[in-house]
C-alpha cells in the first residue's frame, strides 16, 4: 500500500513498475489491514519528497509500516 506521493509522480510511477511489489489503493483502515495480514506493508512518501530529491536537499525518508511474516 502506498500512502502519500501525490506530489511525487515520478517516484510513484517508478514504484509501480517494480515487478516484485503490488501497489494497492490506500484505505482509511490501512493499519488494521496490516494487523490482520490483509496487506503486508504501507509505504508513506512525505510531502515534497520528489522535489527534495531533485534538489538534493536533506528530506525525511519514506517510512513504512510492516507486519511479520
Amino acid at each position: 500500500m502506498l500512502r502519500g506521493g501525490l506530489d511525487s509522480p515520478a517516484i510513484v510511477a517508478g514504484l509501480k513498475k517494480l515487478d516484485k511489489i503490488e501497489i494497492v489503493p490506500e484505505t482509511p483502515n490501512w493499519k488494521d489491514q496490516i494487523i490482520n495480514k490483509e496487506v503486508r506493508a504501507a509505504i508513506e512518501i512525505p510531502p515534497g519528497f520528489q522535489a527534495a530529491v531533485a534538489e538534493e536537499n536533506q528530506t525525511p525518508s519514506p517510512s513504512s509500516s510492516t507486519r511479520e511474516r
